[in-house]
């Protein structure tokens, strides 16, 4: 079920697997070539449920799970992290082979994958090749008119067959053309960066600490610095996309909010003036379906704003500048800490004491071109505020119209 290069030093290693909620085990060794029962002392003991088992989680998780203790492993240092590098290699497409067989040994069916809402699959209900080119084509055949989807199956597919050459290909295709950007918060329930499994998650937020605070948890989670050449050039964000979980599975969530119109301002002075991504070759690249119907390649801040419409029909616009209300589905019930971004020494205490380990967040975006509020006239403010009306009724405990408006008048009063 691994395809590890490094099972050879699993080679005579005795493993005992118990189940906490019962008294069954099993113990084996690897004799090179397969695994078979043995009577000797294991050398490492692993606890888990029978949950675990007939729901089998994704290696993200399991692996979560052994670092807060839900998954214990009882073994030497060098044992355990070899335990741990298994399974992140971990088949998932055999795995859910030997889990259904378990699972119809125990009386539980399994739907097949045929039968089931193309928007609904999970990893867990692929269990063969066919299962991986059923989602495969399924991505193919909505592409045209579904791309958030289409990028979702893909992406499905991609984590069942990592070394597909064609599903890797038109995976990178879909990511070049934002795919991975349009319609995501339509795609229920709402999903969040683990911190401590079952405990406390973070729902990131585009432009408001989002990068710095992945970063953080990564590093937190792995103990080393983000490299995205360990993930063949991939973002921190792009990492995080592949390893998030519902946000009903936690006791708590955090979520970091910002004035809207300022959050706005940021984007634009981001993805528009440092990433360029309005710019005519970024839109022939990403969007060329908007080629020549996007009014300013390259827009000032006030024909941003007047053809805001136009530009949020761009994948990476959209994620950065849609509102808050969107990203939460209307509500911040969902979210048991709302911490504004001027108190991200709250957010750094929060995740620390849950954790009970020192968590830095770093200030990761700095960027080349800062824009001030006092740029847009009074028109476009009003504009904005219509925009982002509902945002200011969700976080009136922290940010209203009046203050963006004080705020506004006082630069435009320095201008003078």
């Amino acid at each position: 079920m691994t395809e590890s290069n490094q099972l050879i030093h699993y080679k005579d290693k005795v493993t005992e697997i118990r189940l906490v909620d019962s008294k069954l085990s099993w113990c084996f060794a690897f004799d090179g070539q397969q695994f078979l029962v043995s009577q000797k002392t294991p050398d490492i003991i692993i606890s888990t449920s029978i949950e675990d088992i007939v729901h089998f989680p994704s290696s993200a998780v399991l692996k979560q799970k052994v670092a807060c203790g839900e998954l214990a492993i009882v073994a030497s240092k060098d044992d355990k992290l070899l335990v741990i590098e298994l399974l992140e290699s971990v088949n998932p497409v055999k795995v859910n082979q030997c889990v259904r067989y378990l699972r119809n040994m125990v009386g539980l069916k399994d739907t097949r994958i045929q039968d089931k809402a193309i928007n609904e699959l999970s990893i867990r209900d692929i269990a063969s090749e066919a299962d991986i080119n059923y989602v495969r084509d399924q991505a193919l055949a909505v592409e045209a008119h579904n791309p958030a989807l289409a990028f979702q199956l893909m992406h499905l597919a991609h984590g069942a067959r990592p070394k597909g050459p064609f599903i890797k290909r038109k995976l990178d295709e879909y990511r070049s053309k934002g795919f991975e950007r349009l319609g995501q918060n339509e795609l229920a329930p709402l999903k969040v960066i683990p911190v401590v499994q079952g405990k406390l998650a973070y729902f990131p937020l585009p432009k408001v600490a989002c990068s710095s605070i992945k970063t953080a948890l990564y590093e937190m989670h792995q103990q080393r610095v983000f490299d995205s050449h360990n993930y063949r050039g991939l973002h921190v964000h792009d990492y995080w996309l592949s390893n998030m979980s519902p946000i009903e599975k936690f006791e708590r969530t955090v979520i970091v909010v910002r004035d809207p119109i300022e959050r706005f301002i940021s984007a634009y002075a981001s993805r528009v003036l440092d990433h360029g991504e309005l710019n005519r070759i970024a839109i022939e690249r990403s969007s060329p379906w908007l080629a020549k119907s996007v009014p300013h390649f390259k827009p000032t801040l006030s024909q941003f704003v007047a053809h805001l419409d136009v530009y949020l029909q761009v994948p990476s616009i959209a994620h950065h500048c849609q509102p808050l209300s969107t990203w939460v589905h209307d509500s911040l019930e969902p979210f048991s800490d709302v911490v504004p971004m001027s108190n991200m020494v709250k957010v750094q205490s929060l995740l620390s004491d849950v954790t009970k380990k020192e968590v830095l967040i770093p200030r990761n975006h700095v960027g080349k071109n800062r824009v001030e509020l006092g740029r847009l006239s009074r028109g476009e403010l009003d504009y904005l505020l219509g925009y982002y009306q509902r945002d200011y009724e969700l976080l009136a405990a922290w940010y209203t119209p009046h203050a963006i408006i004080e705020k506004w008048q006082a630069q435009q009063k320095d201008k003078v």
